[in-house]
């Protein structure tokens, strides 16, 4: 691609005419030039699309003086189970690529040290199938600490 074929026609502006525009040429929107006093008609008809109650959930009220709570409503245990569920299955289907890149691993540090043995890949698949699976309230555990790690950094 050459530098004639870009379109630059929106990047043709010197510095003094971005000045200008800097001083003169931004229109701001805030609320005063926006708002309904003016009959903005784009928000007279967002106003139209709900007209019920807004503001937090009573339970979300109920769980607001206390971390914790807030913690536990926002990370709701199906996200946990969900979690170990997805993580265990992840594991199992690369077992496989993980003991073939142990092995390799452990080939060139023999390289490197005849007198070390390396372990057959089914011997490494096997070591890995022992593996225990996460349990729900190891992921509260886990996002719990980095909570409480970015709430009170040491």
């Amino acid at each position: 691609m050459n530098e004639e074929d870009l379109d630059t026609g929106m990047f043709d502006m010197t510095d003094d005419d971005l000045r200008s525009i800097a001083e003169t040429g931004w229109v701001v929107y805030d609320e005063e030039q926006s708002g309904k006093a003016h009959g903005n008609p784009q928000l007279d008809a967002a106003n139209d699309y709900y007209d019920g109650q807004c503001g937090p959930t009573r339970s979300a009220v109920a769980n607001a003086d206390y971390p914790l709570g807030m913690f536990f409503y926002v990370l709701l245990k199906e996200v946990w189970i969900r979690t170990t569920e997805e993580t265990d299955r992840y594991r199992r289907q690369n077992i496989s690529a993980m003991a073939s890149s142990r092995r390799e691993k452990l080939l060139a540090r023999q390289a490197k040290d005849p007198r070390m043995s390396v372990p057959n890949l089914k011997d490494i698949e096997a070591d890995l199938n022992k593996f225990k699976p996460i349990q729900a309230h190891d992921i509260v555990h886990i996002v719990a600490l980095l909570f409480a790690r970015a709430m009170a950094p040491v």
